[in-house]
């Protein structure tokens, strides 16, 4: 790992390249006014690897889907591949066209289709963890970021620097770049991008930021926090303080700049010279994180975005009006049309002959691309339902629930993979095997040719690809011809009721049958408390009270341990409002559970713990199994006083030295 970077001289420049920045701005005027040009044009892309500046969609020759051996390129001389990571923002499970929304997303939607949805990819319920779990391929319970208020920007809690991460572990022939939101850490230089392994960074550190200002408010952070320069004129104190970087300097936005804007010019600017040297041979590693559709909810400048959105859902009034953010779905709409318009701005800029790998026409017959959501949206709540409101109009269809809860609105989220290196085997399908967020950093590993290690906890899912084996082989669990269920890995039927050593899931992509969701044993009113009968119960016994805020899938079960974390945890109307909350709780051992056939019922609308409880106590023991196999303590998330943004004008600057920032985590630790 290179040195802690320091804070270095301002850039000549606000911005690397203006004319990508312009270009980034000016998305829309070029597709607004030719939108069934437009959705053509996306086809073309689908159908011709490059396009050349002689014509719009220049023809090339046929690109052959690699062997996998080569792609993978164990012993082989074939150029490294070119790899996006694309990690969108609280988007729902139904914000997108292919997912049934009617939103416009036909960039997305297009390159679904013709690549490989992952039906049933699984992220954490919240920001942090998922990013950190992608960044590492460990889940988070293993490396102390699995808490309820996840890295909150002002403390000290950050992915422990002895944890490898994405960039460290790529091999050093890699331009490694990351622009948007980082949120793996920022108390000390040491826990932020440029000195995890990356060339570059531009974006910010924490969970959100003002669209316009960059900026993140301190006023409900800190007792007695006055009146920011950064805050808008006229309006109520906020303590605005900005939070939006290029390498270790803040970088301040221009009056007319929207952040989605520089984030997309910065990752233009790295497609076409990686290296930044002009040579073409580079490979490219990009982590790009898109801010979008993350709150606050604010429209994009350019009037075409309300416009392309008009009519297409029913906003109803405004339900919530703060400064200049509202939640308001044809707002949310024209962001989600923005993000559509930058994900299709990054797939032309691969397909540029212009930006070629010197082993292929373009950037594009040699790519990956990896597109996730980091969790479930984020639903709303109108004032008539009580129990307050959360603060998005998100939609995750029928699934329950969404962000901050264990549902399947919370942590399964849209994922797909397109890009000229996709296997033949996997185009123009999707796939009903199960994936995670933690799969990411192994399959890079696998692409890159890195050998990983026994910690890292994904699966390299690039086999499945290539073997077209996309589905769930191998159920945990198997009815009888009677019809009761019994543990499939257990040699006699009628012990369902198994300990963990009796438990043997299987793991491998196409037959993984079971995966844990989260093991946070940290219920987000109050501090955890063991039980009376102390450490020694949870260390030897799968008591419930040990596993609270905990989930876990064997499918086709779905255990839930503890009550949601969160005030919604019901279901949403089609314009995005809360309108049933489902009462269904199960007190087992003392806490509640929720036991659900996901195959049978993907909604979450029968809890079935109390005909199974059989099957409740066999899930538990799979979920001891996996805290015992490694449950870290949890970080503190206090923000101490010195990591006020009021000190340092007003910017959220590191607090800590280099020597005091987050130590390893100790695998195999236990509560």
């Amino acid at each position: 790992r290179r040195e802690p970077q320091p804070p270095t001289s301002p850039p000549a420049a606000s911005h690397r390249d203006l004319d990508h920045h312009e270009q980034a701005k000016s998305i829309t005027r070029t597709t607004t006014m030719r939108r069934v040009p437009l959705l053509l044009e996306t086809l073309l892309v689908i159908a011709v690897p490059c396009r050349g500046q002689g014509s719009k969609y220049t023809a090339a020759p046929t690109y052959v889907t690699p062997a996998p051996s080569a792609a993978v390129g164990a012993g082989t001389d074939a150029p490294l591949p070119d790899i996006v990571i694309h990690v969108l923002d609280d988007v729902g499970y139904a914000d997108l066209g292919f997912q049934g929304s009617p939103f416009p997303t036909p960039r997305l939607d297009a390159a679904a289709a013709s690549g490989l949805v992952l039906d049933r990819f699984y992220a954490t319920p919240l920001c942090a963890p998922s990013r950190c779990a992608i960044q590492a391929g460990r889940y988070p319970w293993r490396t102390s970021t699995h808490m309820w208020a996840p890295l909150p920007i002002g403390s000290a809690a950050a992915l422990p620097l002895d944890v490898e991460t994405l960039a460290e572990a790529l091999p050093t022939a890699y331009a490694k770049h990351f622009v948007g939101k980082w949120h793996n850490g920022m108390a000390s230089f040491a826990n932020w991008a440029v000195n995890r392994g990356y060339d570059s960074f531009l974006g910010g550190n924490g969970a959100e930021v003002d669209y316009y200002r960059a900026t993140f408010d301190t006023v409900r952070l800190y007792d007695d926090q006055p009146r920011s320069p950064r805050d808008p004129a006229g309006g109520p104190p906020r303590g605005a303080a900005l939070d939006f970087f290029d390498g270790t300097d803040p970088l301040e936005l221009n009056a007319t700049d929207y952040v989605a804007d520089l984030v997309l010019a910065r990752a233009l600017d790295v497609i076409s010279d990686p290296s930044g040297r002009g040579d073409a041979a580079t490979p490219l590693f990009l982590s790009y994180n898109d801010y979008l559709l993350h709150t606050p909810i604010q429209a994009p400048p350019e009037p075409e975005y309300l416009e392309r959105c008009a009519g297409l859902v029913d906003a109803g009034p405004i339900i919530e009006q703060t400064g200049d953010a509202s939640l308001n779905r044809t707002v949310f709409c024209a962001m989600t049309a923005r993000m559509d318009d930058a994900f299709g701005a990054l797939v032309d800029a691969l397909h540029d002959e212009e930006t070629p790998h010197s082993e292929f026409p373009c950037r594009w017959d040699n790519t990956l691309y990896w597109v996730l959501s980091d969790n479930g949206g984020l639903p709303a709540r109108p004032p008539s339902a009580g129990r307050g409101r959360l603060n998005s109009v998100s939609l995750n269809g029928e699934l329950r629930a969404g962000k901050r809860t264990l549902f399947e609105g919370g942590v399964r989220v849209v994922s797909f993979l397109t890009g000229g290196l996709l296997p033949a085997a996997a185009t123009g399908r999707r796939a009903t095997a199960l994936f995670h967020v933690v799969d990411v950093f192994p399959t890079v590993m696998a692409l890159a040719r890195v050998p990983v290690n026994d910690d890292v906890d994904g699966v390299d899912i690039w086999p499945a690809l290539a073997a077209g084996d996309l589905d769930i082989a191998a159920p945990a669990f198997v009815r009888d011809a009677a019809g009761a269920w019994h543990d499939a890995s257990v040699t006699t039927p009628a012990n369902t009721n198994a300990d963990a050593t009796a438990i043997t899931p299987s793991f491998a992509v196409s037959h993984r049958n079971e995966l844990p969701l989260y093991v946070a044993v940290e219920p987000f009113t109050a501090p955890y408390e063991e039980p009376a009968d102390d450490a020694a119960l949870c260390n030897s016994t799968a008591h419930a009270d040990c596993l609270t805020s905990s989930a876990i899938i064997a499918w086709p079960f779905k255990l839930m341990v503890g009550e949601p974390e969160s005030r919604f945890d019901g279901y949403s109307d089609a314009d995005g409002l809360y309108v049933e909350r489902l009462v269904d709780p199960f007190v087992w051992q003392g806490s509640v559970v929720r036991l659900y056939d996901i195959d049978a019922d993907p909604n979450e609308r029968h809890n079935l713990a109390a005909d199974h409880l059989d099957i409740v106590a066999n899930l538990a023991a799979r979920l001891q199994a996996v805290r015992l196999a490694g449950l870290a303590p949890m970080q503190s998330t206090a923000r101490p006083p010195e990591g006020n943004p009021r000190f340092t004008d007003w910017i959220w600057m590191p607090f800590l030295d280099d020597d005091n920032a987050t130590a390893v985590v100790p695998v195999g630790h236990t509560a």
